[in-house]
């Protein structure tokens, strides 16, 4: 996230640390917060790893999921489905933080990782957002995994609202 896109408040400490690729800098792994896996419903134990989104001057909500926090989601919902005494699939569930004024919401996520997801098995992606909910199945995200050539971005985007009924559209 460009630094351009925070706004300091009084109180505020700034940090500065560069990186060209903080996705895929080793160190910024401790950036990553601690996931939490929730009970199995419907046969799938969630992982829930956080994000938060920065919203632009053009008012979407961008977040950049790191290849750190990612691989991180899966290996622990590998390990809750493990210990699952149902024998619960493994599935992820990214939380974006977002401002609730936005007009949507983007988050990023290296292919290396979205790909790694797909590799282990994890059976369901969920992206949850303010504006919405976005959930793939496993053979949704290997459909995506085979179609993109660069990071995976997904929307989730405000569109008018008909007979007085907020729509969401997904891209």
């Amino acid at each position: 996230t460009a630094a351009r896109d925070y706004k300091l408040q009084n109180g505020d400490r700034v940090v500065w640390y560069y990186t060209k690729d903080f996705t895929k800098d080793a160190s910024s792994s401790a950036w990553v917060p601690e996931n939490q896996a929730g009970a199995v419903q419907d046969g799938l134990v969630s992982v829930t790893t956080d994000v938060k989104a920065v919203t632009g001057s053009d008012g979407t909500a961008k977040a950049m999921v790191s290849t750190t926090q990612l691989d991180t989601a899966v290996t622990d919902a590998l390990k809750a489905a493990a210990a699952s005494k149902d024998d619960a699939k493994p599935a992820i569930t990214i939380a974006v933080e977002a401002d609730s004024k936005a007009q949507g919401v983007e988050t990023v996520i290296p292919k290396s990782a979205f790909a790694n997801l797909v590799n282990k098995g994890i059976q369901q992606m969920t992206l949850q957002s303010p504006l919405g909910n976005m959930t793939l199945d496993l053979e949704t995200l290997k459909d995506i995994v085979k179609g993109g050539t660069g990071d995976i971005s997904l929307s989730i985007k405000k569109a008018d609202e008909p007979q007085g009924r907020p729509v969401i559209r997904l891209e």
